[in-house]
This record gives structure tokens, C-alpha cells and sequence, in this order.
């Protein structure tokens, strides 16, 4: 198992390498799968691996294996999916691309068709939907309205992503924060795929007080947004540390949601949506362990 070791020691640095080696530990064939018993295809392949190589990326550790298993299953459409099973949509292909930013690609021939497939779910008010109208087939669910209309928590890792690519539609970005900015103002940061606030308010950098966090994962979004504006929590930290097990990984957290595909925002039945825990802890672990790595370098923890 390859092992990466941070040179000062404490128990920061000690909670960091140990998740790091954890993580390393589950990659196999370039891959790492995660909520196993989601959907078709054995769980999410290319959405978690690309979230995974973006944190590793914060500790200098490129995995060629990882970027190229992850080029290879690139949709012709310009897309890439939850796993190379399922229809291509605009998170998992943001996911990715992010990555690709991190680790200083350089074919724009590539970048390109991904970034045109994700601006093809620009919906009208300005919002990006997760799938396009009519992406896939479902008996059990011929009307997707819900997971086709605009998602404010794509939207924001839209903006986050594109904006980082000086050819990128400015008009379309633009509109796509107006849309941002006034889903925030009139229905506070509620996510269509992530139960905790914490995920809308790290993403778009909202500046309002924490909320309650009581998990890995937002938790560790409560860490990273302190870090953006300097603030060491060190009693959030300690809370973090304590939700590690001995095997380096951090507790699972129960935060991805899934409503079923005709719901949209504000219509969402919480007795029949899914819950679904990442329960390889690779989610949890990746963002444990950047929130952990960006709170240590804040000047008050020198």
C-alpha cells in the first residue's frame, strides 16, 4: 500500500495521514467506488473518483492510473456519469473537470467537450439541471422534471468550475449566479441532492453563521468555509478527529439525498426520498482530510 507521510507531526497532521493512506488503500484499477448499493453499475465509480483525486491533489499526490481511467470513460457525448453504466450528467462531469483543473491537465480538446456538455443543462432561469430532458428511459418514472430542472448545488459548482476557464460564457455565468444568488435569497441554501446546508453555503462562499453540524462531511464543509475566512476552530476539530476510526477512514455520513425523478425543489415527499450513507467512508475521509490539511495552515495554528 503506498503511504504518503507529512514531515510535522501532531494531531492534525497525524489525522491526515492516516485518512490519506486510507484512502490510497481503496483505490483499485484507477477507481474508487463508493455508495456500492446506489443504482446500476455496483455503486459510483467516476463521481467519487474524481472527488477523491481533487483532495489528494491538496497533498501533491497525482495518480496517473486514477486520471487515466478516468479519461477513458468519457462519454461521446463530452460527458462523464455516476459510473460508465448510467446516462452522463452535468455533477459528475463538473466533478471531473474540477479534477482535471487540480491536477494541471492540459488537453483543452478534452476539457472543451466536457465543459460544452455541461453548459448543454443551462436551464432558462439561469440554473443548471443534473440531466438533461429525456436523458433516460424509466418505466416506473416516465416523467424526470425533477432531476432535469435547475439544482442550485450543480449551479454552484457550475459557476466554481467554469469560471476557472478564461474562454468560458460569461453571459451564461453571469446569469447562472443571478439565478444562484436569488434561489439563496428566497429559499435559503437547501440543496437538491445533499441534505445538509453546509454544502450550498461552502460552495457559493455564503457568509452567515454555521448551522448545526453533526457529521464527517458537514462538518468538514463547516472547517472549509472557516478556513476561507480565516477562522481556526479548534473545538471543530477536535470533534472532527474524534470521528475517526483506527483504519485511518472517518464515520460515513448520511447526507446525499435522492428524490425521485419527478420531483422538483420544494416538492420533494421526505418520507419516500432516499438517503444514502457513503458507507466506504472514501467521501467523508477526502473531505475530513482537506478540512483538516486547510485549517493547519490558517496563521493561528502556526
Amino acid at each position: 500500500m503506498e503511504e504518503y507521510m507529512i514531515s510535522n507531526q501532531g494531531e492534525i497532521e497525524e489525522g491526515i495521514q492516516k485518512g490519506i493512506n486510507y484512502i490510497l488503500s481503496r483505490i483499485k484499477n484507477g477507481l474508487c467506488v463508493e455508495y456500492p448499493k446506489r443504482g446500476q453499475g455496483g455503486g459510483g465509480t467516476i463521481w467519487p473518483t474524481a472527488c477523491v483525486g481533487s483532495a489528494l491533489s491538496n497533498f501533491g499526490i497525482i495518480r496517473d492510473d486514477m486520471l487515466q481511467s478516468i479519461l477513458s470513460q468519457q462519454n461521446q457525448s463530452g460527458g462523464w456519469g455516476w459510473n460508465n453504466v448510467v446516462t452522463p450528467d452535468a455533477d459528475s462531469t463538473l466533478r471531473v473537470l474540477e479534477f482535471l483543473q487540480k491536477v494541471d491537465f492540459q488537453d483543452k480538446n478534452i476539457i472543451k467537450k466536457g465543459e460544452e456538455f455541461v453548459m448543454m443543462h443551462q436551464r432558462k432561469d439561469g440554473g443548471f439541471s443534473t440531466y438533461l430532458p429525456k436523458a433516460w428511459s424509466s418505466e416506473e418514472y416516465p416523467n424526470q422534471d425533477g432531476w432535469s430542472s435547475s439544482h442550485p448545488d450543480v449551479t454552484a459548482i457550475a459557476i466554481d468550475v467554469l469560471s476557472k476557464n478564461k474562454l468560458s460564457n460569461k453571459e451564461a455565468l453571469s446569469k447562472a449566479q443571478q439565478y444562484l444568488d436569488r434561489y439563496i435569497f428566497e429559499n435559503g441554501p437547501v440543496s437538491y441532492w445533499w441534505r445538509t446546508p453546509m454544502y450550498i453555503i461552502h460552495a457559493a462562499n455564503c457568509v452567515q453563521i454555521i448551522p448545526v453540524v453533526d457529521d464527517t462531511i458537514s462538518t468538514s464543509l463547516a472547517l472549509l468555509q472557516e478556513a476561507k475566512h480565516g477562522i481556526f476552530d479548534e473545538k471543530r476539530i477536535n470533534f472532527l478527529l474524534s470521528l475517526q476510526n483506527i483504519n485511518g477512514s472517518f464515520q460515513p455520513s448520511k447526507q446525499l439525498k435522492i428524490p425521485r425523478p419527478h420531483e422538483i425543489l420544494g416538492d420533494i415527499n421526505q418520507e419516500t426520498v432516499s438517503i444514502e450513507p457513503d458507507e466506504n467512508s472514501i467521501l467523508s475521509t477526502s473531505a475530513a482530510i482537506v478540512s483538516l490539511h486547510k485549517q493547519a495552515l490558517l496563521p493561528d495554528n502556526r
